[in-house]
């Protein structure tokens, strides 16, 4: 299926082709002579794939350890899978950044493409660029050994099979729609409750248009769900889809509820508690069961505080620069701990946080804060304003929202920076809905003077 003709490249102006093109090769470099392109999670999905060579099993840790339940279920396999065939071709780690630079590069023509298809009333090229530039975790992400930018191809293809469905009404198309998503929940396991809302999604679509292409579609993505979790359940003997969950529930959720009432160091301790508590089960299904059942507990004992945490890990996802991101990958690590303005201001003072802060990181991470910040403010504003001028019955519009919405509200309280490229394709295209009611706004404020 091919999405778009040649002539679509050829509209494409010749310098935001080398701007794109130019940091691109920037980052490859810098990966290329770093040692940044390993985060803590690369490892897992490298083990994978020799794993899936060898051994013939999606297994996240060295078969020559003990083999642990957890890591039978730890990451869904498809990354792992774009890995081996990456190493089938070239066993060389960088030929898989190449691959995965290719795909960034195709992820922004696409996403200028869309914005034409759509009509737009503003040019994206400006943005993208400035995407790419203040938002450094989208190119860090793509030069390091993480799923992050294989998912967000393979949601940015959902997008590009809606609107193809919209202009042609072929149901096709939403075949090609439910196999992306299907392929996305198989590489992180953050949608894995899309499918009900997917369901109901293709329902409102098959009463639009009779299809039953459409309705039998929609059955991969939860058949996918099912087949893996029996399979994790064949394995750990607990019925699930990942085994992130069960980490996660307690470090992020329940976590982040602790820390706001005890402090992260008493927070902490708690949390190492249970773990500990946990592991004295033997049966791995209890073990998961009662963490996920204390965590729950803490939860529901202060609902309020948990509110809160999952509200600013929401604004966190949507306003963070990628301080971290930018740490790990150009090796700029702090003596002592992570310099955060946040937390200076909250132990020395607005003033004298902001000067601390200011005299002891560098000019870049400065220059991130302050331009990042604003243009992360720019895109959640325009969020809203996109959501607020929802015109009814427009399924393109009307999935946008849902996907930047459920993204935002599904990663709660751990939401980081690293996290919003998955949806940075979705969030430029409403950029022109901002401009357009700044726009209007001005008409309605700046009344023509009647001579």
């Amino acid at each position: 299926m091919i999405f778009f003709k040649l002539r679509d490249y050829i509209k494409v102006n010749w310098p935001f082709l080398i701007a794109l093109f130019a940091i691109h090769i920037v980052y490859f470099a810098f990966g290329w002579v770093s040692e940044g392109i390993c985060t803590q999670d690369s490892d897992e999905y490298l083990q994978t794939a020799v794993n899936l060579k060898y051994h013939f099993e999606a297994y996240n840790r060295d078969w020559t350890n003990p083999r642990l339940p957890f890591f039978y279920a730890l990451r869904p396999p498809f990354y792992g899978i774009i890995i081996f065939i990456c190493k089938a071709i070239s066993n060389s780690d960088y030929f898989i950044l190449f691959v995965q630079n290719l795909m960034s590069f195709t992820i922004w023509l696409l996403t200028l493409h869309l914005s034409r298809l759509l009509k737009l009333p503003f040019k994206v090229e400006i943005p993208i660029i400035l995407c790419l530039i203040l938002i450094p975790s989208q190119m860090i992400m793509v030069n390091s050994l993480m799923a992050d930018v294989t998912f967000e191809l393979l949601l940015l293809l959902c997008l590009v099979s809606i609107v193809y469905y919209v202009k042609t009404k072929n149901p096709a198309f939403i075949f090609w729609y439910n196999l992306a998503l299907t392929l996305a929940v198989l590489t992180k396991p953050v949608l894995v409750y899309l499918w009900v809302p997917n369901v109901l999604f293709s329902l409102y679509l098959f009463s639009r248009k009779k299809s039953y292409l459409t309705l039998v579609s929609c059955l991969l993505m939860p058949c996918a769900i099912l087949v893996w979790c029996i399979r994790n359940e064949h394995k750990t003997g607990y019925f699930h889809y990942s085994s992130v969950k069960i980490q996660g529930i307690l470090e992020l959720n329940a976590g982040a509820v602790l820390a706001r009432i005890h402090g992260d160091e008493e927070g902490e301790k708690i949390r190492d508690n249970i773990a500990k508590e946990s592991e004295k089960i033997k049966s791995y299904p209890q073990r998961c069961d009662y963490i996920v059942n204390q965590s729950v507990m803490i939860i529901r004992e202060n609902p309020l505080t948990y509110a809160y945490c999952h509200l600013k890990g929401m604004l966190n996802l949507m306003l963070a620069t990628g301080r971290s991101d930018t740490r790990v990958f150009f090796q700029n690590v702090a003596d002592e701990y992570e310099i955060s303005l946040v937390r200076e201001i909250e132990n020395k003072g607005l003033l004298g946080g902001i000067l601390f802060y200011f005299s002891h990181v560098p000019a870049y991470s400065v220059f991130l804060l302050v331009f990042g910040s604003c243009f992360n403010i720019i895109l959640l504003l325009s969020t809203f304003i996109f959501a607020l001028y929802l015109r009814r019955g427009d399924v393109i519009q009307l999935f946008i929202c849902f996907i930047i919405f459920y993204y935002i509200f599904i990663s709660g309280p751990g939401g980081y920076a690293r996290y919003k490229i998955s949806i940075l394709p979705y969030l430029v295209l409403t950029l022109p809905q901002l401009i357009f009611w700044v726009e209007n706004l001005k008409k309605r404020i700046i009344k023509p003077t009647i001579t």
